[in-house]
């Protein structure tokens, strides 16, 4: 039957085969458009970096199966709400913000202009509490310590302490440990256990009648400096709270033959406070700043417990030492100005222009 039927299609005219042909494509065709469309072929993406806007050549990996393309546009990018943390950015390069220098800060002065903070001390000779306070008052200045010292008739070995809320500096001579032990228990009863002491001051003379129980003509420094260090001993025992001063004098220039003024230095264990007793003399300046640096040598503050005037007015004298005491970096903690009319005419009452210049640079 087959050949029967490519026999009949031969024996058509050749015009009407031609037009069978035609009708056959154009019906294929059109069954062709109505066809459901063929799934998208997978081909190669161009991609833009954010950061460089530079082609990507490598294509991405498509997915399984594609979503059937839509005409919706692309969103628009939003951006995101701010946050209290920054976002954080990919650097093309490495980027090192330093901090901002920090503003300078300001030194804060150990006292304001006008004000220093040593304890300011004066003596009188009655050593009277209410005596000094008038001087103070005098001077225009107010003083929270009041120079005495032990009764010269025992030797500075005993002392009955006065009433005040005065911080007490008392002088003390070469001691029984019976006598120091009265000492501080009579200072604890007045209510003077934070009383400074100055033991066997200005030992550095070799001169008769100068404190002649404890000085060079008297003691050699080893022996001086074992009765420093039982007298501190033995008065702590009594009041932990008590300070030392080890005080030679300054600028007499009355050292013995191989002495010096630093060879009785008990040791940093045994002082609070490095003192100097210092007039109005030659070189006064010098002295005084080089206690300053054997003090600081030690890790330990400085005291002046005794200076003054010497028989004239001299109003230079006053502002060197007040420049000295009100300076920082001297680290003097407590000075007393002497005020007595004796063979070194110290009393300032009676020189007007030192006088002056007291009440300018201290009160």
């Amino acid at each position: 039957m087959q050949g029967t039927k490519v026999g009949r299609f031969v024996a058509l005219p050749k015009e009407i085969v031609v037009a069978m042909l035609g009708v056959a494509i154009m019906v294929t065709f059109a069954v062709d458009l109505t066809a459901t469309p063929r799934s998208a072929t997978a081909e190669p993406t161009i991609k833009f970096s954010a950061v460089h806007s530079t082609r990507v050549t490598q294509p991405t990996v498509p997915p399984t199966t594609l979503p059937a393309p839509t005409t919706t546009a692309a969103p628009a990018v939003t951006a995101p709400a701010p946050t209290t943390t920054p976002p954080k950015h990919v650097a093309t390069h490495a980027v090192v913000n330093k901090a901002p220098a920090p503003a300078p800060v300001k030194a804060t002065p150990v006292a304001p202009p006008g004000a220093f903070s040593s304890a300011l001390g004066l003596f009188v000779g009655s050593q009277a509490p209410s005596d000094v306070l008038a001087l103070g008052q005098t001077l225009g200045v107010t003083p929270t310590i009041d120079t005495v010292y032990a009764d010269q008739s025992s030797q500075y070995c005993t002392y009955s302490p006065p009433t005040t809320s005065m911080t007490l500096m008392v002088g003390i001579g070469n001691c029984t440990a019976a006598q120091v032990a009265a000492i501080g228990q009579n200072l604890v009863h007045a209510g003077q256990s934070h009383a400074i002491i100055r033991i066997m001051w200005e030992q550095n003379q070799n001169q008769a009648g100068w404190f002649q129980t404890w000085n060079q003509l008297s003691l050699t420094s080893a022996q001086y400096v074992s009765i420093f260090q039982s007298t501190v001993v033995a008065m702590r025992a009594v009041s932990p709270t008590f300070s030392f001063v080890w005080n030679p004098n300054g600028g007499t220039a009355n050292e013995a033959a191989g002495r010096t003024w630093t060879d009785t230095w008990p040791g940093k264990a045994y002082v609070n406070l490095v003192g100097i007793d210092q007039y109005d003399w030659q070189g006064y300046e010098a002295n005084v700043q080089a206690v300053v640096a054997f003090a600081h040598a030690q890790g330990l503050p400085v005291a002046i417990p005794e200076w003054g005037l010497n028989g004239a007015d001299d109003p230079t004298f006053i502002n060197v030492m007040a420049g000295l005491i009100k300076n920082p970096a001297n680290d003097i903690t407590v000075q007393a100005y002497f005020n007595y009319a004796g063979s070194t005419n110290s009393d300032i009452t009676q020189f007007p222009a030192s006088e002056a210049a007291y009440k300018a640079d201290l009160g």
